[in-house]
């Protein structure tokens, strides 16, 4: 069998949510978070806009099209739980991320999933992963 470096294997790395491009919004009022976190979605390929609180993040989400939002849960203005309730009716996948408290959002209508901090981008990937196909 010859090696062709323009097929794809079938690994996590190529999963479906890398091979097409999403809009994605990651509301956290921690600048270094924000980078970090939009590092890792634009090394997938992913278009990332950043909101700095929850209030922002809510008005973001009624001028654009997004496919996918990151929050944090601990945030002024508009927390990532309030965030989720507040757009829950848009059906848009919802990853909460907390670094505080365990259990926070868990089977919570309109969070897809919760993630604990620090994340890596193999989890943030599985998360991704999760999220569109529970959508």
């Amino acid at each position: 069998m010859t090696y062709d470096p323009n097929e794809r294997e079938n690994t996590a790395e190529n999963s479906v949510f890398k091979k097409s491009q999403l809009q994605v919004l990651v509301a956290d009022d921690e600048p270094s978070v924000r980078e970090i976190m939009g590092i890792m979605l634009n090394h997938q390929g992913h278009h990332v806009e950043f909101a700095e609180n929850g209030r922002e993040a809510l008005r973001l989400v009624g001028k654009n099209d997004f496919d996918l939002i990151i929050s944090d849960q601990n945030m002024p203005l508009l927390n990532g739980t309030q965030l989720a309730d507040a757009i829950e009716p848009r059906g848009i996948p919802f990853i909460l991320i907390t670094g505080l408290e365990s259990g926070v959002g868990e089977n919570r209508p309109g969070i897809t999933k919760v993630l604990s901090k620090p994340i890596s981008l193999e989890c943030l990937e599985a998360a991704i992963s999760k999220a569109l196909k529970a959508a």
